[in-house]
């Protein structure tokens, strides 16, 4: 279908290599993991706006495909990595070539250097992503996307999202939809890390994470005690201490019970131990922070850094007087 003329004039089909009946009849192959090349004319470097010589005079990128299936020894790709592997080295960069965030880490055939994020999707670009790129964010059109909502609805291009009626609580959502807010609350919180991390744009940073809660309130849609605790961490790194308060209110009685589940999860960056750790830390609550301790002795006894933590707390409760009397 994607192969065939569509119906409309405006739309292009997708340029593929393999005729018809190859394509009904494609199966997993026999693959071993390959270093690729994929050609960049220098009108597609001009077009994204890339100048960089080195860059340029490279003439492609450069990247891994990796094995999808294993069978004992023998390793294989799919259906749909064949299928996206031939789309992609067939388009030749005519048309853009985007990956929807939905889709899982091992859909790209190795292309994630060159992936960057625009919001609800991954666009396919001739130019790596580096360690200053804050994993490849396009600033500009994640900030249209979610800040600007176009009126009515236009057969050309642009960029922004309707967030229609999402915080109403009289709109139903179902799970599913439910489920994929996360995506839209993944776009506000990466903009808000760009701004914070790299642009060092504090206030953009915080706009960011206010316009989430008010276009996709948490008492709306939930988000879970764990993603909570992150964005309220970058609150209180961003000097918002009321947002912080306010999150780890509903934060602190969540971890607890879910400490009654007997949910620990110690290895975990998410477990409530450590989350409610952070929390009684900034809150120089040592006395709860103590009792959380010994609450975790109980499961991991043999760990000698907890009992160091419990005597440093024990230490911020009863601070060691100055001596005055000159005796020693």
């Amino acid at each position: 279908q994607m192969k065939r003329q569509p119906y409309y004039a405006e739309a292009k089909s997708v340029p593929m290599s393999l005729t018809d009946k190859q394509i009904q009849e494609v199966q997993p192959v026999q693959f071993e993991t390959t270093n690729l090349s994929l050609p960049v004319p220098k009108e597609v470097y001009k077009r994204f706006g890339i100048t960089d010589t080195a860059t340029v005079n490279h003439g492609k990128i450069d990247f891994t495909m990796k094995h999808t299936l294993q069978f004992g020894q023998v390793t294989a790709i799919r259906v749909q990595d064949i299928m996206a592997q031939d789309i992609i080295f067939s388009n030749k960069w005519q048309v853009p070539v985007y990956f929807a965030v939905t889709c899982s880490p091992d859909s790209k055939i190795g292309l994630d250097d060159y992936l960057w994020f625009n919001g609800l999707a991954w666009r396919l670009e001739p130019k790596k992503i580096t360690s200053r790129d804050e994993g490849g964010i396009n600033p500009d059109i994640v900030e249209a996307n979610l800040f600007r909502e176009p009126e009515g609805f236009s057969k050309t291009p642009q960029y922004g999202y309707k967030f229609r009626r999402i915080a109403d609580p009289d709109v139903y959502f179902d799970e599913n939809t439910t489920r994929l807010m996360i995506n839209y609350r993944s776009a506000f919180i990466r903009f808000a890390l760009y701004h914070a991390n790299l642009s060092q744009n504090k206030e953009k940073a915080l706009a960011s994470l206010d316009r989430m809660e008010a276009l996709i309130p948490r008492a709306k849609i939930p988000m879970g005690w764990e993603l909570a605790s992150d964005i309220a961490s970058f609150y209180n790194r961003l000097g918002r201490t009321d947002k912080y308060n306010e999150l780890i209110a509903e934060i602190e009685p969540e971890c607890l019970r879910a400490l009654d589940r007997g949910e620990y999860n110690v290895n975990s960056a998410y477990s409530p131990f450590r989350v409610l750790l952070e929390l009684y830390d900034n809150r120089k609550e040592y006395q709860k922070a103590i009792d959380l301790l010994k609450r975790l002795q109980t499961i991991i006894p043999n760990d000698p850094g907890i009992q160091q933590r419990i005597v440093m707390y024990e230490a911020q409760l009863n601070p060691k007087k100055p001596d005055t009397t000159g005796k020693k």
